[in-house]
């Protein structure tokens, strides 16, 4: 299955229903079934200060559960659609970037160790990465 490694709090507010929208600077293609993995990089103050207005307990180097993505919006289309401001405040919006759109398919009530790296990758639950 594909993965995709996300900084903390981030990866957990996107697999406990809180933040829609991964923003990044480049499109994808990619659409279906994609493992969240939490990334071993600490947090800064900043993201400290989003984990705790949510109560996030960060889980480093873990996969969290599979989203499914479903789209791919340029960000100069939000200015139709409605966001609630969790979402302004967790992603970056600003023009050229784009939100990949994501829903929750399954939380894992123990998340899985994995190594993770950048970009997109394969993982399976039964062997780690791959």
């Amino acid at each position: 299955m594909r993965a995709l490694t996300i900084h903390e709090p981030y990866a957990s507010l996107i697999i406990n229903r809180l933040k829609r929208f991964e923003t990044r600077g480049r499109k994808t293609n990619v659409r279906g079934p994609l493992a969240i993995h939490a990334s071993k990089k600490p947090m800064n103050d900043f993201e400290t200060k989003i984990a705790e207005n949510y109560g996030i307990i960060p889980q480093y180097g873990k996969v969290l559960g599979i989203v499914n993505l479903t789209h791919c919006i340029p960000s100069q289309q939000f200015g139709e659609l409605l966001l609630h401001p969790e979402e302004i405040v967790t992603g970056d919006f600003s023009d050229g970037r784009f939100a990949w759109q994501m829903g929750v398919i399954e939380k894992f009530e123990t998340p899985v160790h994995a190594k993770g790296q950048q970009g997109f990758w394969n993982w399976d639950e039964r062997k780690g990465t791959e």
